[in-house]
């Protein structure tokens, strides 16, 4: 009876033992069933991660295209403005040489009546230097 005994114990021993590793297998099952949740939102959130990676490499594109034609745009407002700068000089010589030419006349006859002035005065002179001689 020694040894029935023995086996009892050792059965009651090894159910303790199954059960408890029971208990454990089922704890682990159940974390690998959360773990597998876990997994798929990881999988979905990869996912997500590489839709949001393109989406912003195809704004990143856009931009950059766009500040390129930015940049080509505020070059031709640069030549624009370079030769609007020209033309403004060249508008403002010939505002002066319209000025000279306007007054060309004026200045014509500014000297035409020094002329007839001088020529007045000669004649008198000559006049009286006739009447002295």
């Amino acid at each position: 009876m020694h040894s029935n005994e023995k086996i009892a114990n050792m059965t009651i021993k090894h159910a303790s033992e199954i059960s408890a590793l029971q208990q454990r297998l089922s704890s682990v099952e159940e974390r690998i069933k959360e773990n597998n949740h876990v997994i798929t939102g990881i999988h979905k959130l990869s996912a997500n991660m590489e839709s949001l990676t393109a989406e912003v490499k195809r704004i990143t594109e856009k931009l950059e295209n766009g500040l390129r034609e930015q940049g080509r745009r505020i070059g031709e407002l640069e030549s624009a403005f370079i030769k609007l700068s020209n033309m403004n000089a060249d508008v403002k010589s010939l505002y002066t040489r319209v000025g000279d030419i306007e007054k060309e006349p004026a200045n014509k006859w500014k000297d035409l009546g020094k002329q007839v002035v001088t020529f007045v005065v000669a004649a008198i002179l000559a006049y009286f230097l006739a009447k002295l001689t």
